[in-house]
């Protein structure tokens, strides 16, 4: 094999490395969004994963079979989520969580869920 194949060869699998790598680092980015943004395109979230923020409207938490069920709600845009796993320590009715899922049937599937804690930023008195 002369040098000129080797050249070839070497640049093919350089260009198919970089290729398969940049995609998977663009399958892996999940975005961001409020309830009322993936309310008003449930159609692209049905196919593209999405970490949505909101708050749990009060008192529609349940435990149920399929998992736990819940409403979320952004800006007077609701979403009902179902939620499969563990609860983290501090999920509590009316909080403010980030849900990692898509849609189905127009309710959020989450897979992963991330309470957040807005007094752990807040200046003490």
């Amino acid at each position: 094999m002369n040098k000129k194949s080797k050249t070839i060869i070497g640049a093919a699998i350089i260009l198919a490395a970089l290729f398969f790598g940049s995609s998977a680092v663009l399958d892996s980015v999940i975005y961001y969004r409020g309830v009322d943004v993936v309310a008003g395109n449930m159609e692209y979230y049905s196919v593209h994963r999405v970490r949505m923020i909101g708050d749990i409207v009060n008192n529609t938490f349940t435990n149920t079979e399929n998992g736990y069920s819940f409403n979320m709600e952004l800006n007077g845009t609701f979403i009902p989520v179902i939620y499969k796993g563990m609860l983290p320590r501090t999920f509590k009715d009316n909080g403010r969580v980030v849900v990692i899922g898509t849609i189905v049937n127009g309710t959020f599937q989450a897979a992963k869920m991330e309470v957040k804690c807005p007094t752990k930023y807040e200046p003490t008195p």
